[in-house]
């Protein structure tokens, strides 16, 4: 998956009168139609999607100190064959921004790579979640 945390600082600004808010930030992802595993074995595209999600929250937890970060992806949605969403939350706004700022060094980004062997995740919206 491109480097999870890359959006831009319009975005953070314009979300940033909502700060107290918890905050989603939802990527729009493709399976790739033949996953595979280091060894060429077929990999259910299902399993490596979790195979990789742990493999990165377990790195992202390093970075947030508090292990407030999750992550969600749909079990049923109405959406294209191989499509799917996958959805970073934290709990503020001020916890995303540290999250980003420590992330381009982290070994986070390491795991990243991993995503060209299930699918690109290229596209993202940054959502604030409040109750209303």
């Amino acid at each position: 998956m491109r480097k999870i945390i890359s959006i831009t600082t319009a975005a953070f600004l314009l979300f940033s009168a909502s700060a107290s808010a918890d905050v989603a930030q939802v990527w729009n992802c493709s399976m790739l139609d033949d996953v595979t595993d280091a060894d060429g074995n077929a990999v259910d595209p299902n399993d490596a999607v979790t195979a990789i999600s742990e493999a990165w929250l377990e790195k992202a937890k390093e970075i947030d100190e508090n292990a407030s970060v999750k992550i969600y992806w749909p079990v049923a949605a109405n959406a294209k064959e191989n499509q799917y969403l996958w959805v970073f939350y934290m709990p503020s706004f001020a916890a995303w921004g540290a999250f980003e700022d420590a992330y381009p060094d982290s070994a986070v980004a390491e795991v990243d790579a991993g995503w060209d062997n299930v699918g690109p995740c290229s596209v993202s919206g940054l959502w604030a979640i409040q109750d209303i």
